[in-house]
């Protein structure tokens, strides 16, 4: 941060970490983003921890963008079908089966 950037690149920052670190590590990308006004890149497979730092989504299929929003728009009302089983896993205390269908490997319409 000796350099203040505007934007910080993080590829998978907690993916490795057990669930008590990736929290003191989350809190400190928080912390960081807030003292420098630094906005982050934040690539992730974990869509709790997505949830919880990320102000804007997007959503990418077989390398390519499909959706794109802010996280509530993405997590409760998706617009294309990619993103529909995971976020629904992650809706807080909302139990949602996925159907197989919804799990379609066909290309999806970007927004």
């Amino acid at each position: 941060m000796m350099l203040q950037p505007k934007v910080l690149v993080a590829d998978e920052p907690t993916s490795a970490l057990d669930v008590s670190i990736q929290a003191q590590v989350l809190n400190l990308f928080m912390d960081l983003q807030q003292e420098f006004n630094t906005a982050y890149v934040f690539i992730s497979h974990n869509l709790a921890v997505v949830r919880h730092v990320a102000d804007q989504v997007l959503v990418m299929y077989l390398g390519r963008p499909v959706e794109m929003g802010p996280k509530e728009d993405i997590y409760t009302r998706p617009c294309t079908p990619t993103p529909r089983p995971c976020c629904r896993r992650h809706r807080p205390s909302t139990r949602t089966r996925t159907s197989r269908r919804s799990r379609s490997s066909a290309s999806c319409p970007t927004r």
